[in-house]
């Protein structure tokens, strides 16, 4: 996703907030605002596959 748009990895989602969204924590930058847009709602629907 971050190549798609041109933007770097890490203005997404750093690993402490993926490994916080894996341990089921909400309130975190990746699922607001453009970050959902463009990364979020993908990692929550993989979480969801688990």
């Amino acid at each position: 996703a971050a190549a798609e748009h041109d933007i770097d990895s890490a203005l997404l989602a750093t690993r402490k907030t993926l490994n916080a969204l894996i341990a089921g924590q909400r309130d975190l930058p990746v699922l607001q605002g453009w970050r959902r847009s463009i990364i979020g709602e993908t990692l929550l629907a993989m979480l969801k596959l688990d």
